[in-house]
């Protein structure tokens, strides 16, 4: 059936950072894969977000996650190569970014349906096309209850 991929977006007032993973067609593995990329994302918020820099400048950092087929097509030469990303999770990722606010991690819908819910509160946004992650209680991931609102 292929390949899926999970794809995130990481903006930086102004300074993005464009992840991927690639996972094979098991929903297990999906799940597995976007809780872990939600989990990370918390850990990238309670790090980066209000970062002061050397210069005095506070970064505030956006998070956008999706899940899904996409197509990365190479041009150029060994020199000097480009590549473009399209497809349904490059349109969730970017549509996600821009409802993101500094301090904010939003999912795609396919990506919240693909989560562990269980593990996450989420508040609905733009007709439940788009989750942002409110809440988080996990038990699974650490030796101890962790409950932090974001």
């Amino acid at each position: 059936m292929g390949s899926w991929l999970l794809l995130a977006m990481f903006i930086f007032t102004g300074d993005a950072l464009l992840a991927l993973w690639k996972l094979e067609d098991s929903s297990e593995d999906m799940t597995l894969l976007i809780n872990k990329a939600i989990i990370c994302s918390i850990a990238i918020q309670e790090e980066c977000h209000n970062y002061m820099t050397d210069v005095g400048v506070v970064l505030g950092v956006k998070i956008a996650l999706s899940v899904g087929k996409m197509l990365i097509t190479h041009v150029g030469v060994s020199e000097s190569k480009h590549f473009d990303l399209s497809g349904t999770a490059v349109d969730d990722v970017n549509a996600a970014e821009k409802l993101a606010e500094p301090g904010a991690i939003i999912l795609s819908r396919w990506t919240f349906m693909h989560c562990d819910q269980s593990l996450f509160l989420f508040e609905f946004m733009e007709k439940e096309l788009h989750y942002r992650v409110s809440y988080v209680v996990m038990t699974s991931f650490y030796k101890y209850p962790y409950h932090r609102r974001l």
